[in-house]
């Protein structure tokens, strides 16, 4: 595609790392994040555990969110960050197919720390909110783009609807 295609990561492809700390161990998806922090919760939950079923998954988050509280950013970091999880073959396979841009909606750095690391350093990583994202973006340079943000700025994470609404409107430039 002469660098014009750009690549869209979800997270099945995180799905292929392992932990450093414990090889069993893999990044989890949306729905299973929510599924523990759901058993971090008081009851009641039978509303939350109904909206998981029917996969309205923006909800379910906005409530998980709101009854942890305080304990929101360790959960993040105790799934997504100390598991210390490794590239897989996958990461790199998408590395070599040489995209000038690649989007991701997952949070963790997996995939970022990987091309960053085989590029010394010479690939952007820019999040939906920063300043200078469309000048990467027209540019001619290699980034990965955190559409959803990421474990660094776990504030400007787009996990709810209200996040997600928020975002929208305050980084349309970006989403159009």
């Amino acid at each position: 595609a002469r660098r014009r295609a750009i690549l869209f990561l979800g997270s099945g492809v995180s799905k292929n790392s392992t932990s450093t700390i414990d090889p069993t161990r893999r990044p989890p998806t949306w729905e299973e994040f929510l599924r523990v922090a759901l058993d971090r919760c008081d009851n009641p939950k039978r509303h939350i555990q109904s909206l998981l079923k029917d996969h309205d998954y923006l909800t379910a988050c906005e409530i998980l969110k709101y009854k942890l509280d305080e304990n929101w950013n360790a959960l993040i970091h105790e799934q997504f960050v100390e598991p210390r999880f490794n590239a897989a073959d996958i990461h790199r396979d998408i590395f070599q197919l040489d995209s000038r841009i690649v989007l991701t909606q997952n949070v963790d750095r997996i995939y970022d720390a990987f091309a960053l690391s085989e590029s010394s350093g010479t690939v952007y990583v820019k999040e939906y909110s920063n300043a200078d994202v469309a000048l990467v973006v027209r540019g001619d340079r290699r980034c990965v783009l955190k559409d959803h943000g990421t474990v660094d700025t776990p504030a400007e994470m787009i996990f709810t609807r209200e996040e997600y609404v928020r975002a929208r409107v305050a980084h349309s430039s970006f989403y159009s």
